[in-house]
C-alpha cells in the first residue's frame, strides 16, 4: 500500500476594486491549504482518497479515485502543479497517468 499526503493551497493575490471614481485596495484573508490523503491498494486494485483536517479524515471514509483497469497499484505520485496522478502498477508492469481536477469549493464536497 502506498500513501501520499498532499496540500493544495489556493493562491490569493492583492488587487484593486474599481470604485466610481477611485481605486480601493483590498486583500483576501489567508487561506489554509486543503489536505488530501491518497492511498493505493494492490489487494483492492484501486486508488482512493479522503480529505484531511488535522491529519484525520474529515469524512471518516475513503472515496474512489481509480477503480478500473488496475492490477496491482503499488506506487503513486502526484504532480500538484499539473494535476497529474501517476500510478505504478506492478501487475501490469506499467505506469499510468491520470488527470485529477481538484475542486475545493465548499459546495463541491466529496462525490
Amino acid at each position: 500500500m502506498t500513501i501520499v499526503l498532499l496540500s493544495i493551497m489556493a493562491v490569493v493575490r492583492h488587487g484593486f476594486a474599481v470604485g466610481a471614481e477611485q481605486k480601493h485596495p483590498f486583500s483576501a484573508p489567508p487561506m489554509q491549504p486543503s489536505q488530501f490523503l491518497i492511498i493505493s491498494s494492490p489487494t483492492e486494485k484501486k486508488v482512493v482518497w479522503t480529505p484531511l483536517v488535522n491529519f484525520r479524515s474529515s469524512e471518516g471514509r475513503a472515496f474512489v479515485l481509480v477503480d478500473d483497469g488496475l492490477s496491482e497499484p503499488k506506487g503513486i505520485a502526484f504532480d500538484d502543479r499539473r494535476g497529474l496522478l501517476y500510478v505504478a502498477d506492478s501487475g501490469a508492469k506499467a505506469i499510468f497517468r491520470y488527470t485529477v481536477i481538484i475542486d475545493v469549493s465548499p459546495e463541491s464536497g466529496p462525490q
